[in-house]
């Protein structure tokens, strides 16, 4: 996946890592310089989605707080709340301090066919600007 950033990423807090699931390299986020939007928000191309129910898979390892996971319309606005053109991705995953790495799936519910992103926005956690979160091996499946 090519992940992009909404903001322009300055202060290079969006990193590749040898610290990899798998493959050779993963998505590596800092949480230092704080700055004045401390969400960090990533999104993929989007791609065509039909109608119907989808799990999303991925592999994270550190320390953050997810604030949300959606797939939004794509030049839409994404957001924590589900609306006609945003769907969050349930259940939150929430507060994490994992230390080796560990999978997370969530679903969400598409009523409308379209192109979608997959948007991720992710906090330090307990304001720790220290921390850091690997994201690896993320995948968007047709539920059966």
């Amino acid at each position: 996946v090519a992940w992009r950033s909404p903001f322009p990423d300055k202060n290079e807090i969006f990193k590749q890592s040898k610290d990899a699931h798998s493959g050779s390299s993963a998505l590596k986020i800092l949480f230092a310089p704080k700055k004045e939007q401390d969400n960090r928000r990533i999104y993929a191309n989007p791609v065509n989605l039909k109608k119907g129910k989808y799990k999303i898979v991925l592999f994270a390892k550190g320390e953050a707080e997810f604030r949300y996971i959606s797939l939004t319309k794509d030049k839409e606005k994404t957001g924590s709340r589900t609306t006609n053109v945003n769907k969050v991705a349930a259940p939150a995953i929430g507060k994490v301090d994992a230390k080796e790495w560990t999978e997370y799936t969530l679903d969400v519910t598409i009523a409308e066919e379209g192109m979608y992103n997959l948007h991720i926005c992710v906090n330090s956690a307990g304001g720790k600007q220290s921390s850091s979160l690997l994201i690896d091996d993320v995948s968007l499946l047709i539920q059966e």
